[in-house]
């Protein structure tokens, strides 16, 4: 039985100022799997950097890209986050002697024959100035309609006819926007997104699995492709349908307080039976997903506010927040945001530090994030009524402050009485 295992990995998107060490930890783990699993291939599906990278950045690159080329042949496709011509520079890093493969790259439309016998084609994040230099253009009139008609010639003219005459598996890898899908379980799905791309329009590209980055938050798709009538023409597959993965890695590391980004972290892995052919005369194949060691990031939302506490019969301020420390996940990173009148910011910072130091008992840090609310006040109707300033504050404190003891009360409205006789007040 000859099995292939392909790493397909995508977005881990270094950033020398933002969890660096997060990143190389994570970047290793996933190699060292790949290699437990016997991993013959990698496939980045792009935004291998958050920007324009610096020495930093290409330094913890080059060291992952180094280890994969120990595993055989790396192919990354550009992304939307990477300067144009960094990701071609990533095939010019020297490996160390003993790499079993080479590093191959595309920021333009390409296809490679693997020494594992993969050939992926690749479409990098398509840029409208590069869909008219891919496609010889000099214009295009209605932008965003046009482009998505560009990526479909693309794909069915330039990419399936290259990738329907390999005998060997056959992989399309891609960074890209594709319809109905989701940033996080509470984000309605992409629609009418500039150059997005159709399931069915992927689909058609011929391949046995379609890979793809850019969405951070794991999904996929099957599409059935070929069969009898109207579809079979469509795909030009007659025959018995066959269903096509349509895989988003997503990203191997967490980079935001984020409900998306509180599923599992990881990366995918495609293994081929060569030796053992489908219906359709197309090798075998499975995939599943590889979870990571990704620190959780937690966000966790309250107020600073009262509850009636019916032992003293009294209002007691307190921070109101709906996660209790010792339910948080070990190690995690947390974001503590509570939203907090201007006039209690003091007593607000204070009542959290409790609740962030249970916290601690469990996880790497606590962020404090105090949202003001700017305060309005209207008088009363008890206020407006009283006629002298000793009636009126104690109208506010019966309604502000009921528990407040007899000392403060007569120290307070003799500070009163000092500043109506100095005609400060009055």
């Amino acid at each position: 039985m000859a099995i292939l295992r392909v790493a397909c990995v995508g977005d881990n998107q270094v950033d020398s100022n933002s969890r660096l060490e997060e990143h190389n930890r994570v970047m290793a783990a996933q190699v060292e799997r790949a290699a437990e699993l016997g991993v013959t291939l990698t496939l980045h599906a792009g935004d291998v950097f958050e920007r324009q990278s610096n020495s930093v950045e290409r330094q913890a690159v080059r060291r992952w890209l180094r280890k994969s080329a120990l595993l055989g042949d790396v192919v990354v496709v550009a992304g939307n986050h990477e300067a144009p011509g960094e990701v071609n520079e990533l095939a010019q890093y020297e490996l160390t002697h003993d790499a079993k493969g080479k590093v191959w790259t595309s920021e333009v439309p390409s296809f490679f024959d693997t020494s594992a016998g993969v050939r992926v084609a690749c479409l990098p994040w398509p840029r409208k100035a590069n869909l008219l230099r891919w496609l010889g253009r000099t214009s295009m009139e209605d932008a965003s309609q046009t482009a998505g008609e560009m990526l479909q010639q693309i794909i069915t003219g330039m990419l399936r006819p290259k990738l329907l005459e390999h005998a060997g598996p056959r992989v399309l890898l891609l960074h890209g926007m594709v319809r109905g899908s989701v940033a996080g379980p509470d984000q309605p799905p992409f629609v009418g997104c500039d150059m997005e791309l159709g399931l069915h329009d992927l689909a058609a590209s011929g391949a046995d699995v379609v890979i793809m980055g850019h969405i951070h938050l794991p999904q996929e798709w099957e599409v059935a492709v070929g069969g009898s009538g109207e579809i079979g023409d469509l795909f030009g597959e007659q025959g018995e349908a066959r269903k096509v993965p349509l895989i988003f890695t997503g990203s191997p590391r967490r980079t935001a307080y984020a409900k998306g980004e509180l599923v599992s972290k990881g990366f995918v892995v495609v293994e081929f039976d060569t030796d053992k052919l489908t219906p359709h005369g197309r090798p075998s194949f499975k995939w599943h997903r590889e979870e990571l060691p990704a620190t959780p990031m937690v966000l966790v939302e309250g107020y600073w506010g009262s509850e009636k506490r019916s032992d003293v019969g009294a209002d007691e301020w307190q921070l109101c927040v709906a996660v209790r420390p010792e339910t948080l996940p070990e190690g995690a990173e947390v974001r503590l945001r509570y939203d907090v009148a201007a006039d209690r910011q003091d007593a607000a910072r204070a009542g959290a530090q409790a609740w962030v130091t249970e916290a601690l008992k469990r996880v790497a840090e606590v962020k404090l994030e105090p949202v003001v609310v700017a305060v309005s006040v209207a008088r009363a109707p008890e206020i407006v009524e009283a006629k002298s300033l000793p009636d009126k504050l104690g109208a506010l404190w019966r309604l502000r402050d009921p528990d407040m003891d007899d000392e403060r009360r007569d120290r307070l409205l003799g500070l009163a009485d000092e500043l109506t006789n100095s005609g400060v007040a009055g």
